[in-house]
């Protein structure tokens, strides 16, 4: 019985192999119809250019998101101006030192916020990097109290805006 079984097994895999194999060769030889593309020339960027050019233009955001973020980055920056102890607070719940850096700084943080929110398309990424490198490089800050300002003002900014 064991020998009917791998016999039939064996027939049956060299039959459908060769099937298989005769089938794609017969499917490489069927002409296919070839497609054509039809090129077309579309100036999609003439308009745009001549106004540059003219310096007529305005060029201005147009996601929703950026539009969103430039908002949220707004509205920070005038909670850190008029309500500053408050997000010292929080960041007291972080780090003590990074409270105090954060409340000393905090004027120009709000300036430099509201600066980086006119970018066009601006991005929460943008916002971080860009505080980042102003709390290090312009206020001297140190540069882990200044990561620990730049992810919660990022974090912020996130919440805001989804």
């Amino acid at each position: 019985m064991k020998k009917f079984i791998l016999t039939v097994t064996l027939a049956t895999s060299v039959l459908f192999t060769g099937i298989g194999t005769s089938l794609q060769a017969f499917a490489s030889e069927t002409n296919a119809s070839p497609v054509i593309h039809a090129k077309t020339d579309i100036p999609t960027n003439v308009q745009l250019e001549q106004q540059l050019q003219n310096g007529k233009g305005d060029i201005n955001q147009k996601g929703v998101k950026s539009y969103l973020t430039k908002l949220a980055a707004q509205l920070l920056a005038s909670a850190i101006r008029h309500g500053g102890d408050l997000l010292g607070k929080l960041l007291k719940e972080l780090d003590d030192d990074v409270a105090k850096a954060f409340s000393k700084n905090s004027r120009s943080i709000a300036n430099y916020i509201d600066e980086i929110a006119e970018i066009p398309d601006v991005t929460t990424r943008i916002i971080k990097e860009k505080l980042y490198y102003f709390l290090v490089g312009t206020l001297g800050m140190n540069g882990g109290y200044a990561q620990q300002i730049a992810n919660t003002v990022k974090w912020i900014i996130d919440n805001l805006v989804l």
